[in-house]
């Protein structure tokens, strides 16, 4: 129900969508053409007319329109016995106040975004709410006071009725009475004040486009100071945005490494942002090879703030660094030959950069895996592991920054393949490089004029494979390409 309105005698009109008969408990739709519904209104010498814009006019309606609003504004419209009550474009263009009896429309400048999901109305009050504020207008001056629920509270404003306001956290209800909301709210002066401070402040310190911690938290130490105290939520929201930084704060990989940041943390005294740098900087101690560093740090903050954690998402990563570590322990621990632990080593990072780093940028920028790889290319060019590096340094570096490309389909990709075979005839990676090739031509673009030819390469290169390795465990990966290959060449017979 969005809302409920006087129809005639002994009936109700609900939404819009029906007429309800008190008597009899009936229900009849009256959903009007084009999906618009004919609105009635409770008042004798007011009608709506219904022209896609739902004018509010005179009795007589050949009169002028008193007021037309668009028909989703009719939800969150408040009728009165002597006012109509309506929010003019999320309150950013005021209030609107309709006089039934004069038919005189006049507006309280509000002048702040509010989304309106519901109206209620009290003898000194109009209140409108959506899932988290409230804002209260009085009916006589149009002063406005806000509230709004605590920064990242689970509960929601889910109704509200003349007393009290309803709020829902999916497992129970709690009732609070308006009167207490009154005693907490605070002047829509003030707040509008806050957020201008806060504005200027961002403008000022130009934080926003800092990407080094140390001038970046004198910034944020000077906008934090002048709110300490609020309550409002926006503003709240606004500093915890900035502090989402934090996650980005680190050097670029390419540089070299930051070993000073690592003494800063212990000028940072929030323990939010203490968090959300710590993490980033662990990660960043990891992508650059610093893994017991990243430990070291972790154990560290969780003896000193053992209540600071971040997410599941940091939690996971920073179990991949410890295996990773632990994984490069046990390697150290045995005897192989130079090449073998090269290719191990950029194996184990390869895997660990596939499932650490910044949000959004996890398995990018995997040159320090890659590394390991020129290396045992560079001393051990004649190694037995040689056709494993080449292909890895192909597959993760040249070939994964053409992927999306223009020239992912082109035929220098496939004359890298082949030439891989050349050197490699005996290789174990061969299969895989006759399954990336079937993969790479099915997956080019379906409308391309060249898409049959495509297809047919793919099929050239599955049955190559399924001749030399027809029992290869890669043989299920390759009949579902297959299926796929020629069901799409059937069809374009």
């Amino acid at each position: 129900v969005r809302y409920l309105t006087f129809h005639s005698p002994g009936k109700l009109n609900i939404s819009g969508n029906y007429i309800y008969e008190i008597s009899t408990g009936q229900l009849t739709s009256v959903v009007g053409a084009q999906g618009l519904e004919p609105l009635s209104i409770p008042y004798q010498n007011l009608s709506v007319h219904n022209d896609n814009n739902q004018y509010i006019t005179f009795k007589d309606e050949k009169g002028l329109a008193l007021y037309k609003l668009p028909f989703f504004s009719w939800s969150t419209i408040l009728f009165e016995e002597n006012k109509v009550w309506v929010p003019s474009n999320e309150l950013y263009d005021g209030l609107v106040s309709i006089d039934v009896q004069n038919q005189y429309v006049d507006t309280f400048p509000i002048g702040y975004y509010f989304i309106v999901n519901l109206i209620s109305g009290d003898s000194q009050y109009i209140w409108m709410s959506n899932y988290s504020e409230v804002m209260i207008v009085n009916k006589q001056t149009g002063e406005s006071q806000y509230w709004g629920l605590p920064y990242e509270s689970p509960k929601n404003i889910a109704y509200q009725d003349s007393k009290y306001l309803y709020l829902w956290d999916r497992h129970s209800v709690m009732i609070i009475p308006k009167s207490k909301v009154l005693n907490e709210c605070m002047s829509l002066v003030k707040v509008k004040a806050e957020e201008a401070l806060l504005n200027q402040l961002i403008d000022s310190t130009r934080i926003s486009f800092i990407n080094d911690i140390r001038p970046w938290y004198k910034s944020y130490k000077r906008i934090h100071s002048f709110f300490k105290e609020t309550t409002s939520r926006r503003i709240l929201a606004s500093l915890s945005n900035i502090r989402e930084k934090t996650a980005y704060m680190t050097p670029d990989l390419y540089l070299p490494f930051d070993d000073a940041l690592f003494s800063y943390i212990d000028s940072i005294e929030e323990q939010d942002v203490l968090a959300g740098f710590s993490h980033a900087l662990m990660i960043y101690a990891a992508r650059k090879g610093e893994l017991a560093r990243a430990i070291e740090l972790d154990n560290e903050l969780r003896g000193e703030f053992p209540a600071v954690d971040t997410n599941d998402y940091a939690g996971r990563q920073k179990v991949e660094i410890r295996k990773a570590y632990l994984a490069l322990q046990a390697l150290k621990a045995i005897d192989i030959p130079e090449d073998e632990r090269l290719l191990a080593t950029g194996n184990i990072y390869l895997t660990l950069f596939k499932s650490v780093g910044r949000e959004r940028e996890v398995g990018m920028d995997l040159d320090y895996p890659i590394s390991f790889y020129f290396e045992l290319l560079r001393k051990y060019p004649s190694s037995q592991f040689a056709d494993n590096a080449e292909y890895l340094i192909f597959s993760y570096g040249e070939l994964s920054s053409r992927e999306g490309g223009e020239s992912w389909y082109s035929m220098e990709v496939d004359q890298w393949y082949n030439r891989f075979i050349e050197r490699y005839p005996k290789s174990d990676l061969i299969s895989k490089v006759y399954l990336d090739l079937v993969g790479m031509y099915y997956s080019s673009e379906p409308d391309s004029r060249d898409r049959k030819k495509y297809l047919n390469l793919a099929k050239q290169y599955a049955d190559k494979f399924y001749r030399e390795y027809p029992a290869h465990p890669l043989k299920p990966e390759m009949d579902q390409y297959m299926e796929y290959v020629n069901e799409e060449l059937k069809g374009q017979q």
